[in-house]
């Protein structure tokens, strides 16, 4: 098993998307206190590790967490 390094942020959206997969970057970056390019970065590096993926279309979709 490989280690996977994640931000506070990383952490703080799989929290967030855990308990609300509909949760959208712009609100997760208000909750946060962060830009949504940061929340979006954070997606993207979450995704790549393989912690959540998309289920559905960008607009009628969720984010399922996979941990």
């Amino acid at each position: 098993m490989r280690d996977i390094y994640l931000t506070s942020t990383d952490e703080y959206v799989l929290k967030i998307l855990n308990a609300n997969g509909r949760a959208t970057a712009p609100k997760i970056a208000t909750l946060l206190g962060v830009s949504e390019s940061t929340v979006r970065r954070s997606f993207r590096h979450l995704r790549e590790e393989g912690l959540i993926t998309r289920i559905g279309s960008d607009k009628a979709g969720y984010w399922k967490v996979l941990i």
